[in-house]
């Protein structure tokens, strides 16, 4: 994300308290997507805006979790017949096939997920409601149940919904609900407590932390802030790859 920043603001300073990590840009192989579009001449590459500059730099569209059937939609509409490449989280995938009526062959998705996400599966959520039955369930795309979720959708004729973190606030806050179930890093519990501090929230699973996250600490933010001209702490891009990069972030911005 802090590559994203510098992407899109590439004369300012751009900071990073520690070169945390992400299960999702882990996942992601450079030369395999090389391979994919070298066989794929007319293919086009959607990247999660959870992934590096490198990846951003290979694809044509940049989508976020709120976005990525409209993308999508898009460069079917805009490119019919052209291959394409659903990168990193396969559980977004899910959804996104879901959303738009589309069969599995129609996109070729990455085998990456968000490590804590995945361990969201359709137990833990049966639990968590079992447990706060008066409340309303907050489920992320990068669950680890997409596919079995939506499979009971489709057996009951029911919609199943997932909200990116920025809808999970606007659908609590207007939500006549007094308790929501929330199913994403539990970090998110905690904004939503404080940010609606008149309603209740529970996580799906207390075990969902990202280590990645919390390498993120108050001492490490304020130590980079006071040493700022320490390259260690800089986001330092060459242009290439943020020119690149910032064409597939302009192109999702273009359709959303």
């Amino acid at each position: 994300m802090a590559e994203t920043a510098k992407i899109i603001n590439p004369d300012k300073k751009v900071l990073v308290p520690t070169r945390a990590s992400c299960s999702l840009v882990e996942s992601v192989n450079i030369a395999k997507i090389m391979i994919w579009k070298e066989k794929h001449p007319t293919g086009k590459v959607v990247s999660y805006i959870n992934t590096d500059a490198k990846t951003k730099a290979l694809s044509d569209f940049i989508c976020t979790s709120r976005n990525a059937s409209k993308v999508v939609a898009h460069v079917r509409k805009n490119f019919p017949g052209a291959p394409i490449l659903f990168l990193p989280d396969k559980y977004l995938a899910n959804v996104v096939i879901s959303e738009l009526g589309l069969n599995y062959d129609d996109l070729d998705i990455w085998d990456g997920a968000c490590y804590v996400h995945k361990e969201l599966n359709e137990e833990k959520m049966d639990k968590a409601q079992f447990d706060h039955p008066n409340a309303e369930l907050l489920r992320h795309p990068e669950c680890g149940c997409t596919h079995e979720c939506l499979i009971t959708a489709l057996r009951q004729g029911i919609k199943m919904e997932f909200l990116s973190t920025e809808a999970m606030i606007s659908r609590a806050r207007d939500s006549s609900a007094k308790e929501f179930v929330v199913a994403t890093e539990i970090g998110m519990v905690y904004r939503l407590r404080k940010e609606i501090p008149n309603k209740l929230f529970f996580a799906v699973s207390p075990e969902a932390m990202c280590k990645h996250m919390k390498q993120c600490t108050l001492e490490g933010l304020l130590e980079c802030l006071e040493h700022d001209d320490d390259p260690k702490y800089q986001i330092i891009l060459d242009k290439e790859a943020i020119d690149k990069a910032k064409g597939a972030i302009d192109n999702m911005i273009a359709i959303s």
